[in-house]
């Protein structure tokens, strides 16, 4: 109860709303103080308050006192302050919330799409590839590697057929596919990372992506790209892949699962 509350006083929205919330209360308490007649009757205080902190002016009230005049200023001002408050805060939510995307942070919420896992020097053929393949219907391409914001910002702007998107992080750990919609997905392409794993063998983290992709979603279309045909045994399924030898990526590509069910 006591971190429940802790958060709550910590949250913006609430601080604003508090703030306005306060405003109204003191300024219609002291506005009857002030004035006479009207205004000062029932509600009608409040209600004057929070038209004139929101600068709205509907005019069905007013003081009339030179010292109640001076007290609306000050509430009009106020009212003027929260108000640039709350635009604030809720503009702040959309900025951070762009910044955790083009950093690869948040969940990308799309359907249908094909989700590239790791980062080489072909990675650009096989984008290549799936933007000629989508015939500019728009295809979503979700990329989950660890490239930076300068070089996914490239990818944009030249890939602009295809939507693409971002998750940054290990395309072997579960939360991370999760934020790739892997459940939405049509098809996902692992090919080997050479990013920061230089000093594993990039077909160990192929096969293992692989494993973890399959054991979540047993029905969805994978293509693995491994460098060693030694290694195909270990992600083969007997009924259910095939495998094709890429001269274009000098690597082998088992294929499991022609189509999702």
């Amino acid at each position: 109860m006591r971190r429940w509350f802790k958060l709550l006083i910590r949250n913006s929205f609430f601080q604003v709303g508090l703030g306005i919330f306060v405003v109204m209360i003191l300024g219609g308490l002291i506005l009857r103080t002030l004035e006479t007649g009207k205004i000062t009757e029932g509600e009608n205080p409040f209600w004057w308050a929070i038209v004139t902190m929101t600068t709205v002016g509907y005019g069905d009230f007013a003081p009339s006192t030179p010292e109640g005049r001076i007290f609306a200023v000050l509430v009009m001002f106020a009212g003027i302050s929260f108000t640039a408050m709350f635009t604030a805060v809720i503009s702040s939510i959309f900025v951070a919330k762009r910044i955790r995307e083009e950093k690869g942070l948040e969940k990308v919420n799309v359907n249908d799409h094909i989700i590239l896992c790791g980062w080489n020097r072909n990675a650009d053929k096989v984008i290549d590839s799936i933007q000629y393949l989508s015939e500019k219907s728009g295809k979503d391409l979700v990329l989950i590697n660890d490239l930076d914001e300068e070089e996914i910002a490239r990818l944009k702007t030249r890939y602009r057929d295809i939507h693409l998107h971002f998750v940054a992080g290990d395309y072997t750990n579960e939360k991370i596919l999760e934020k790739a919609s892997l459940s939405e997905a049509e098809t996902v392409v692992i090919i080997p990372n050479e990013l920061n794993d230089s000093a594993q063998n990039p077909d160990e983290k192929t096969i293992l992506a692989t494993l973890t992709i399959k054991g979540l979603e047993p029905n969805i279309r994978l293509i693995a790209y491994l460098y060693s045909r030694d290694n195909l045994t270990h992600i083969r399924s007997e009924e259910h892949t095939s495998e094709l030898q890429s001269h274009s990526f000098i690597s082998y590509a088992v294929f499991c699962l022609t189509k999702k069910k």
